[in-house]
């Protein structure tokens, strides 16, 4: 009985001891699912500084002047510098302070070039002339004739195509007279007087009376058309041109044009106002009539 009770002892003995040496349960991959485990671990993150606003700046209010305009004065008349080799030429008025007047006059125009270099001249000394055109050259070239019209220049009729007068019948020569009043209507310009081509009129003035307005024709003769030549037209002007006169040139030649860039300040400064037909008359005290006009003496 004794011994019964001692191998009791042992056995339970033995089976505690080797319940405390084993582990409580064995997981293997194969045998169970593993459940994750996230273990929150405080991290020390960087404390963010506070975002500072961006200082305010004042701006100083600048005030911008506008950039003053260049004022430009111009004067239409030029200082005018006296040229001493032509100052004693014969002919010319020797009294310089009293107002001279003369027209100069250009005929067989408009044309390109040689018109508009010498409107330029007058423009930039602010004096006038008269052009005596022909009317086939003003449906030509229209923009020329305005530009002398709004110049403030007179603008006359020197027929339509250029014929002498004395050799066409009354009918022909009213076509032609008639034909540059029409063109020159149609641009606006009113013109009462005429220049007939090469001065031709006919001995019992026919032509005068069957026309019936002012005929102008010259007392200084260039002869531009036939010297081409500037120095030959400005000595043609100058030694001959006194108070009054009415001067014949051709707005067709370079060369003319090139005269009238100098004569025209010499003119002024010789004491001369280059006017047109109608005023060179008119400050003389004359009415134009049905009469041909040379000068204004």
């Amino acid at each position: 009985m004794y011994k019964r009770f001692l191998m009791f002892i042992s056995l339970v003995f033995a089976v505690c001891f080797i319940a405390g040496c084993t582990p409580a349960a064995i997981i293997s991959p194969g045998n169970a699912q593993a459940t994750p485990i996230f273990i929150e671990v405080p991290t020390s993150l960087p404390t963010k500084e506070p975002d500072t606003p961006a200082p305010t700046v004042h701006a100083t209010p600048v005030l911008i002047s506008p950039v003053p305009t260049e004022v430009i004065s111009f004067s239409p008349t030029p200082e005018i510098m006296v040229t001493p080799e032509l100052t004693a030429t014969p002919g010319s008025d020797t009294d310089q302070n009293t107002k001279k007047r003369i027209a100069l006059t250009f005929d067989d125009g408009p044309a390109r070039g040689s018109t508009d270099r010498i409107l330029d001249t007058l423009e930039l000394y602010g004096q006038k002339a008269t052009f005596f055109v022909i009317g086939e050259r003003v449906d030509m070239y229209p923009e020329q004739v305005m530009r002398a019209y709004s110049l403030g220049c007179e603008i006359g009729n020197h027929t339509y195509t250029h014929p002498l007068l004395p050799n066409l019948t009354d009918d022909e020569i009213m076509e032609e007279i008639n034909s540059t009043f029409d063109s020159l209507l149609r641009l606006g310009i009113e013109s009462n007087l005429y220049r007939p081509p090469g001065g031709r009129m006919d001995e019992d003035n026919r032509i005068l009376r069957l026309i019936g307005r002012p005929c102008i024709l010259w007392s200084v003769d260039t002869r531009d058309w036939e010297s081409r030549d500037k120095d030959a037209v400005i000595e043609a002007v100058l030694s001959n041109v006194r108070d009054g006169d009415i001067v014949l040139m051709h707005d067709l030649y370079a060369s003319t044009a090139d005269a009238v860039e100098y004569l025209i300040p010499e003119l002024l400064n010789r004491g001369f106002e280059l006017v047109t037909i109608s005023e060179l008359y008119g400050t003389k005290g004359i009415d134009l009539d049905t009469s041909i006009y040379r000068h204004a003496r």
